[in-house]
C-alpha cells in the first residue's frame, strides 16, 4: 500500500508549496517513493520543486519536530503498513494531524480495528494527534456503495478514526487502458 501513501503524500506536499506554503516532504518508507518522486521532479526541472528527506527508526520525535519549527508543513510518509517509523511519527509531539489511506474493502477495512488501538496507545504520548481516513480507489458506479459502507463502518465501530468527506475515486473508463496507452506511444514512436 505504499505507493498509495506515496501519492497522497507527494500530491499534498506539493499542492502546499503551489499555495505557498513553505514545505518539506519526509520519506519514511523502505521503498523512497516520495524521495524519488521530489528526487524526479528536481533533476527534470518540474516545478515547485520538493524538499524532501529520507528518515528511518525509532526516534523521529527530534528530527520532525527540528522540521516543524523551520517549515510551514511537513509531510510524512510512513509507508502502508505498520512500521517503527510510522509509530515513532504517531508520537511525536508537532504530529498533529495522521491521513489513513482505506479501499472500501473487507480486508483493508479491517486492519482500521488495529490502527484504531495504535492511534488510542498514541493519544498517551501525543494527545493533539487526529487521525483521518482517506476513502482511496472507490468505484465510480451510482449503484455501487462501498464507499458509503467504508464511512459508515468507520463512523459506527471505530472510537479514535474520522473520515474524510473527499472520497479518491478510481475510474477506468476503458478496459485494457494500460494497453492502449502503450501501443500509442509505441505507434507514436514508429511515425517520427
Amino acid at each position: 500500500m505504499a505507493p498509495v501513501t506515496s501519492t497522497i503524500a507527494t500530491n499534498l506536499a506539493t499542492m502546499l508549496k503551489l499555495a505557498g506554503f513553505d514545505t518539506h516532504l519526509v520519506d519514511c518508507d523502505k521503498q523512497l517513493t516520495s524521495l524519488k518522486f521530489a528526487t524526479r521532479r528536481t533533476a527534470q526541472g518540474i516545478a515547485p520543486a520538493l524538499v524532501c528527506t529520507h528518515v528511518a527508526g525509532n526516534q523521529l520525535q527530534v528530527p520532525l519536530a527540528d522540521l516543524a519549527e523551520k517549515y510551514d508543513a511537513v509531510i510524512v510518509d510512513c509507508g502502508g503498513q505498520d512500521s517503527v517509523e510510522l509509530r515513532s511519527a504517531m508520537i511525536a509531539p508537532c504530529v498533529d494531524l495522521m491521513l489513513i489511506p482505506v479501499q472500501a474493502g473487507y480486508f483493508d477495512l479491517e486492519t482500521l480495528v488495529t490502527m484504531d488501538q495504535l492511534v488510542q496507545t498514541s493519544h498517551i504520548y501525543n494527545p493533539r494527534l487526529v487521525a483521518q481516513c482517506v476513502i482511496n480507489r472507490a468505484p465510480t458506479h451510482a449503484q455501487v456503495s462501498v464507499a458509503e459502507e467504508a464511512r459508515a463502518f468507520i463512523t459506527d465501530e471505530l472510537t479514535q478514526l474520522g473520515v474524510l468527506a473527499s472520497v479518491l475515486h478510481d475510474r477506468v473508463s476503458l478496459p485494457g487502458w494500460e494497453k492502449a496507452v502503450v501501443a500509442a506511444r509505441s505507434l507514436a514512436g514508429a511515425t517520427r
